[in-house]
């Protein structure tokens, strides 16, 4: 487990299992998830989104390279080690991949939690960039 003090930002959090992402996909309204899990979720309850309940396939997935580069580079910088597992990603040793049969049932209120703190901090991400933004246009 991550110690305490070493909290990783709440963007590099699975919704769905509300763990460390190791293989992040985005879909195409921005919203991220760990690749095992949104397939998973996807497979088991009629392709939607868990979090907007729009339609979602597999092909309007894309890999999140950049998050996932963001959360190796956080977990070097905070002496998270690492283990190759046996497709030869990269996994911390902090993150325990979770039996996900049955995970998806209900959509607890943790996720929820998860997705509005991603959803507040993007948003305070956008409006720093828009002030920027403008402030260089005056």
């Amino acid at each position: 487990m991550v110690p305490s003090s070493l909290e990783p930002p709440v963007e590099f959090l699975c919704p769905i299992t509300t763990e460390i992402m190791r293989d992040p996909l985005m879909t195409r309204n921005g919203l991220s998830f760990e690749r095992k899990a949104i397939l998973q979720w996807i497979s088991n309850h009629n392709n939607t989104c868990p979090m907007t309940r729009e339609p979602l396939t597999p092909s309007g997935l894309v890999t999140n390279a950049a998050l996932k580069g963001r959360i190796q580079a956080w977990l070097q910088e905070n002496g998270q080690e690492a283990e190759m597992s046996d497709d030869g990603d990269s996994i911390p040793f902090t993150t325990k991949q979770k039996n996900l049969d049955g995970v998806f049932a209900t959509f607890t209120a943790s996720s929820a939690q998860t997705l509005l703190r991603q959803a507040s901090h993007h948003r305070r991400r956008v409006k720093t960039r828009e002030s920027r933004n403008c402030r260089r246009q005056n």
